[in-house]
């Protein structure tokens, strides 16, 4: 039974004892071949939009600071919606 449906992740990549980013890439492998804001997952199917919070890229994810410097544009916009829709 699905109690939670989290549309969106924000994470940092690790922290002492843990690898946040492998263990999600573990959950969802289908990160690795999709687009921001597009992720199909078997294991997480409600999730779509995972926000890493340092600077490093991964594919199908975003980073925090990249989308601070957009926010705001009609696009964004677009997506905050999409998101909060």
């Amino acid at each position: 039974m699905l109690l939670v449906g989290c549309k969106g992740l924000i994470l940092a990549s690790h922290n002492k004892k843990s690898d946040y980013i492998k263990f999600l890439k573990e959950l969802a492998p289908e990160l690795s071949t999709c687009e921001f804001g597009e992720l199909i997952s078997r294991k997480l199917p409600m999730l779509k939009y995972v926000i890493r919070i340092d600077d490093e890229e991964t594919p199908g994810m975003s980073n925090f600071s990249k989308l601070l410097v957009s926010a705001g544009s009609a696009e964004d916009m677009a997506t905050l919606d999409k998101v909060m829709g």
